[in-house]
C-alpha cells in the first residue's frame, strides 16, 4: 500500500474541516443569511390579524379568522422553530396556536389549557427544542412544553412571581431568564432551564438582581445577541451591562414613528445588519444590529402590533461546497492509486 504524501493529506484535512471553520465565523452582518418573511401579530384593533410580510415589508398573506376578540386582546408574541410558526393567543382564548408559515393558514391549537397557560406572553426555545412560555396572568410563572406543546413541567419555575411575567430566553450560561413587567419591573434568573430530567425542581438563585430604572410596562421578550442581554422597555430596546448590574437605552426611536404614547413590543436581531421591532401604531421598525441607530420603516399601516418573529435561511458558502468537493475527489484519486 502506498503512503499518503503529508502534503496531500493536509489538502484533504482542511477540505473536509472547512464546513466547520467557516460555519463557526459569527458575523453581526452575514451575506449568506436571507431573510424569507417578517410575522407580526396585532393585539387589538378593528381586526386581529396574523401576518406574513416578505423581505420588502409588504403582505405576503394575512389570517383575521384565528379569534373573535371579543375584548379587544389578540396575539401577544410570535416565534419560529424548525420551520414552525407559534402564536400565544392571549384573552380570552389563553392558547398556542400553530400557523402554515407559507399560506398563513391557521392550524392546530397546540396548547388551551388554562391550568397550564394564562394569558400567555412570550415565546421562546430552548436548545432542546422545549417551547417556554411566560404567563402574564393568574399563574405568573413559567410553562415548559415539547414543540408539540405536551406539557414537561407545570409550572416550570417554582416561585410565583406575584405580576405579569412577559417574557422568557435561555441564556449562553444555559440558565433562563425571566421579564416582569410590574411590580417592580425586573428580571430574575433560573438555574439549569434545560435540565434533562422533567421532574427536576428549579430554583431561583437571584431575584430582580437588575435595577427597574427604564423597564415599564411591556418589558417583553428579552433576547441574548453577541454575548449581551437586551430587555424590552415601553420605550424601547435597553442593552444590560456585562454584569447585569445596569441596563441603559440602546435603540434610539425616530419621532415620526415612535414617541408619547406608542409602546415597543417584540423585536429580534437578524443577520442582515438589522434588528426589527414591533409597535404599538402598526409599524415594524428596522434599528442597526450593531449601534441601535434608527435605520428604516421596514412596514407600516398595521393595527397595535405586539407579535414579531423572523423567517430566514442560510446560503451554503461556495467555499465550503469547493473545498468538500476536491476533498471528496482527492480521497477517490488516492483510493484508486493504492488498489
Amino acid at each position: 500500500m502506498k503512503r499518503i504524501n503529508p502534503l496531500v493529506l493536509g489538502i484533504i484535512t482542511a477540505s473536509l474541516t472547512g464546513l466547520s471553520l467557516i460555519s463557526a465565523q459569527a458575523t453581526i452582518t452575514d451575506p449568506n443569511w436571507v431573510l424569507d418573511r417578517v410575522v407580526i401579530a396585532e393585539r387589538g384593533g378593528t381586526t386581529v390579524e396574523v401576518i406574513g410580510l416578505n423581505s420588502s415589508g409588504d403582505i405576503d398573506w394575512s389570517n383575521s379568522s384565528a379569534t373573535a376578540n371579543p375584548y379587544g386582546v389578540g396575539f401577544s408574541a410570535a416565534a419560529i422553530n424548525n420551520g414552525r410558526l407559534y402564536v400565544a393567543d392571549t384573552e380570552p382564548y389563553h392558547r398556542v396556536i400553530e400557523y402554515d408559515l407559507t399560506t398563513g393558514a391557521m392550524g392546530a391549537t397546540l396548547i388551551s389549557n388554562q391550568n397550564l397557560i394564562n394569558q400567555p406572553g412570550g415565546l421562546s426555545f430552548g436548545p432542546d427544542g422545549s417551547l417556554y412560555v411566560a404567563n402574564q396572568s393568574a399563574i405568573f410563572r413559567v410553562s415548559r412544553f415539547d414543540a408539540d406543546g405536551t406539557a414537561l413541567e407545570y409550572p416550570f419555575t417554582q416561585t410565583d412571581l406575584a405580576d405579569t411575567v412577559t417574557g422568557a430566553v435561555i441564556g449562553p450560561d444555559g440558565d433562563l431568564y425571566v421579564t416582569r413587567a410590574l411590580n417592580p419591573p425586573a428580571i430574575v434568573k433560573y438555574q439549569g432551564p434545560t435540565g434533562t430530567d422533567p421532574g427536576a425542581q428549579v430554583t431561583p438563585y437571584s431575584d430582580a438582581f437588575f435595577p427597574a430604572t427604564g423597564l415599564q410596562n411591556y418589558s417583553t421578550h428579552p433576547a441574548f445577541w453577541q454575548g449581551s442581554l437586551y430587555v424590552n422597555g415601553s420605550d424601547g430596546i435597553y442593552k444590560l451591562s456585562a454584569d447585569l448590574s445596569a441596563a441603559t437605552k440602546w435603540t434610539s426611536g425616530d419621532g415620526a414613528h415612535q414617541g408619547s404614547g406608542i409602546y415597543s413590543r417584540q423585536f429580534e436581531f437578524g443577520l442582515d445588519g438589522f434588528v426589527y421591532q414591533a409597535f404599538s401604531n402598526g409599524n415594524v421598525l428596522r434599528y442597526d444590529n450593531e449601534s441601535g441607530a434608527f435605520s428604516s420603516v421596514f412596514s407600516d399601516g398595521h393595527e397595535n402590533l405586539a407579535g414579531l418573529a423572523l423567517q430566514s435561511h442560510v446560503i451554503p458558502e461556495p467555499a465550503t461546497a469547493l473545498l468538500i468537493g476536491a476533498g471528496v475527489l482527492m480521497l477517490s484519486a488516492m483510493r484508486r492509486r493504492m488498489r
